[in-house]
């Protein structure tokens, strides 16, 4: 029986590639990990905010994780 065009969108690598980020986008251990571990490296003191400080940390974080 022929693969419908569904099934080899579903099997594709952009298709997995969207699932992989979704179930890793909506689990709570990664913001868990970000409350925990990213303020202990700000500082209140530095030129940036700490929001811009902390949200480029976890920019790092997510490209460092991706490229593994």
């Amino acid at each position: 029986m022929p693969a419908l065009p569904t099934d080899r969108w579903r099997r594709s690598w952009p298709c997995q590639v969207l699932k992989g980020f979704g179930k890793s986008g909506l689990n709570p251990k990664v913001f868990m990990l970000l409350l925990a571990q990213l303020p202990q490296f700000t500082d209140p003191a530095g030129a940036w905010p700490i929001t811009v400080q902390t949200l480029v940390l976890a920019l790092v974080h997510l490209t460092t994780c991706g490229m593994v």
